[in-house]
């Protein structure tokens, strides 16, 4: 089954940061995951995957912590720069060691924070 897999690397506190590093790569898979996965050692959790049997394809969505969790101090504290450097070898190792070739998107090029005036909001 031809499997495209979207893997949120989280490389701060927030699932949504503009620090997270986005990884899309396509490869032919016998079984589909459900609700977790490990691809190449790796773990991930798998949420809102998209299965369509007839056309022989999914859509798998997995968000992944270990970038974060590996890069956290005792205290709770994400060094964002050292999560992202984590997940650039992780893909490189990921590329090298087992021949996926995809894409990633670095957010913080693509995302920019915008705050909203009230005043602007039409009601």
């Amino acid at each position: 089954m031809k499997t495209t897999y979207y893997i949120n690397f989280v490389c701060s506190e927030n699932l949504n940061s503009a620090d997270n590093i986005d990884y899309e790569v396509t490869v032919d898979r016998p079984y589909l995951p459900r609700e977790n996965m490990t691809m190449g050692g790796i773990f991930m959790v798998v949420e809102n995957s998209a299965y369509d049997v007839a056309k022989d394809e999914a859509k798998v969505y997995a968000t992944c912590y270990y970038p974060r969790n590996k890069n956290s101090d005792p205290a709770g504290e994400v060094d964002v720069a050292g999560a992202q450097k984590t997940t650039y070898d992780v893909i490189a190792r990921l590329s090298e060691r087992y021949g996926l070739k995809g894409t990633y998107t670095s957010r913080n090029k693509t995302c920019k924070t915008v705050r909203t005036d009230p005043n602007d909001v039409a009601l």
